[in-house]
């Protein structure tokens, strides 16, 4: 979505910025883990069979995560001027 507001080319200099620390890399391993069990407990057609889900505070801490590298991605883009 980010390309529709910034243009192919300054959303390469943002994810280069942003993926200087890794924190590209770690964003989408995270958004990744957190996609699969979500996607399991969507489709929940599925009759008889029950699904493990995390923790509350194994959800907290990733959730937590994902919004250190929200913030640091929103610093980036506001440095942007976006």
């Amino acid at each position: 979505m980010l390309i529709l507001v910034t243009g192919i080319a300054r959303l390469e200099k943002i994810e280069s910025e942003f993926d200087k620390s890794g924190s590209l890399t770690q964003l989408r391993s995270l958004l990744g883990k957190l996609k699969d069990p979500r996607n399991i407990a969507a489709h929940t057609h599925t009759t008889g069979v029950l699904s493990a889900i995390d923790a509350p505070s194994v959800v907290r801490k990733d959730l937590d995560a994902l919004y250190k590298y929200l913030r640091e991605l929103e610093r980036i883009l506001k440095k942007a001027h976006y």
